[in-house]
């Protein structure tokens, strides 16, 4: 199910496994954060990050924070894009910039 995000600058998803409790412990989730790359890029990701993380902090259940499974992040995080698709092209700078305008057109035409 897509949600409706037209006119939204910004938008963050819960994902979980399918048919499973976003409840469950043991249930990967991921958070995945949507919005303009004017407003996520640089700084501006820097500070969405921070404030998201300082509401996270705010948590009142001890008993649920002790759950997760801190210093674990950095191992769950995906490659990169350009190393998941085999590394560096020598005719990305036609090629890419090509894909690049296909992939926006695509995009807004879902808008």
């Amino acid at each position: 199910m897509k949600p409706e995000v037209k006119g939204q600058p910004f938008i963050c998803f819960l994902v979980t496994g399918p048919g499973e409790s976003n409840t469950q412990v043991d249930v990967p989730k991921a958070i995945v954060f949507h919005g303009s790359h004017a407003l996520l890029d640089g700084a501006g990701a820097l500070t969405t990050f921070n404030l998201f993380f300082k509401d996270i902090a705010r948590l009142e259940d001890d008993a649920l924070l002790e759950q997760l499974k801190w210093g674990e992040e950095v191992k769950n995080l995906p490659v990169g894009p350009v190393a998941a698709s085999g590394g560096p092209k020598e005719d990305w700078d036609p090629k890419g910039v090509e894909l690049l305008v296909q992939v926006v057109k695509s995009l807004s035409k879902d808008q």
